[in-house]
């Protein structure tokens, strides 16, 4: 830590400012990171596992962030509320650890209460499975399940062990107790992203994203979202999505959409459609910024039509349980992971 505190000082130095964060803008890395030695650079690879960092604008890909993921992570974040800080709010029902308190929890669960559970590489279990495909994930945690119970039922079989064999296990049983009870607490939580996932809603919103990605328009699947008054953040990233693969919204549709937004949901969201409009997510058609912001813009009208085919940014035969490309986690690869590759054999 007194190795980086140093580093940090000499490129503040250098940089004339309060360092490289406040100092340049995300444009700007350029002119301030090679004023640092390269002696220090060779230092700090000498001292460090990482020697490369590749700095990549967001702006390079705003589509990414608009698609539905389908990794177990990505869909407890969707569905339950989000993943803060390492950790989620989840229903009673699905971290109790017996059956009857499982049934008081789901009489609790009816009123809204729920509870603090933590989602980090703390949990071996949730480290392995974090991110597994959805539909992957049932496999996994059904192995998961054979082996401590073929652990139990080794042990078990043995009518012949040895005191020194007994207190092994028996040191393993804390270990054991603890594996089982993430075991049920995860088989719980993926039975509600099943359900969740299992809508009509959910699929209906999924299909139109693929629609979107591959080049053909969806917008009825809008319009469903609206008139059964759907989440509005569900309504508006898809919206965006339009907006960005198809090089803005036509100006009948894009004020439709507007009024239908305002109309439904109240004034309340006129500022949110105000930002995204003024920051080119939700443009119309005529708008240079529309053109602007889709994967690094360009002169085409839609170009990320043209990045699609060049990059081959939406792959078909990806098979989730063997995957050997990104494009398992969402229904298309992700422009940045591209652009690194790109980077890194250039």
């Amino acid at each position: 830590r007194a190795d980086l505190r140093a580093e940090r000082a000499r490129c503040r130095a250098r940089s004339g400012g309060d360092g490289v964060a406040t100092a340049a803008g995300p444009r700007d890395f350029g002119g301030v990171l090679p004023q640092c030695n390269l002696s220090d650079a060779a230092d700090a690879r000498a001292r460090r596992d990482v020697d490369t960092l590749v700095i990549i604008d967001r702006l390079a890909d705003l589509v990414t962030p608009m698609v539905t993921p389908l990794t177990y992570e990505g869909l407890v974040d969707e569905v339950m509320g989000g993943i803060h800080h390492g950790c989620a709010r989840l229903p009673r029902a699905v971290v109790a650890d017996d059956a009857d308190e499982t049934a008081s929890a789901a009489a609790a669960d009816a009123d809204g209460d729920r509870v603090a559970y933590a989602l980090n590489s703390r949990d071996a279990l949730y480290a392995e499975v974090r991110d597994l495909n959805i539909e992957e994930l049932g496999a996994r945690l059904g192995d998961r399940a054979k082996a401590i119970r073929a652990a139990y039922d080794a042990f078990r079989a043995r009518r012949d062990a040895s005191i020194t064999e007994i207190h092994d296990f028996v040191k393993r049983i804390p270990g054991l107790a603890a594996a089982y009870r993430s075991l049920q607490t995860h088989i719980r939580l993926a039975e509600c992203v099943a359900r969740a996932t299992d809508a009509r809603a959910f699929r209906a919103r999924w299909h139109a994203e693929r629609t979107f990605l591959e080049g053909e328009p969806a917008f009825d699947v809008i319009d469903d979202l609206l008139a059964t008054r759907e989440p509005p953040f569900s309504l508006l990233r898809l919206a965006c999505l339009a907006s960005l693969t198809t090089g803005g919204l036509r100006a009948a549709r894009h004020d439709a959409l507007r009024r239908g937004v305002l109309q439904t949901y109240g004034f309340e969201l006129l500022g949110t459609l105000h930002h995204l409009e003024r920051v080119g997510l939700l443009a119309r058609a005529r708008d240079a910024t529309a053109a602007g912001l889709v994967l690094g813009g360009g002169g085409a009208r839609t170009p990320f039509a043209a990045l699609r085919r060049a990059l081959r940014l939406v792959v078909a035969d990806v098979n989730p349980r063997q995957p050997s490309d990104a494009a398992y986690a969402t229904p298309r690869r992700e422009a940045l992971a591209v652009f690194t590759q790109v980077a890194f054999n250039s």
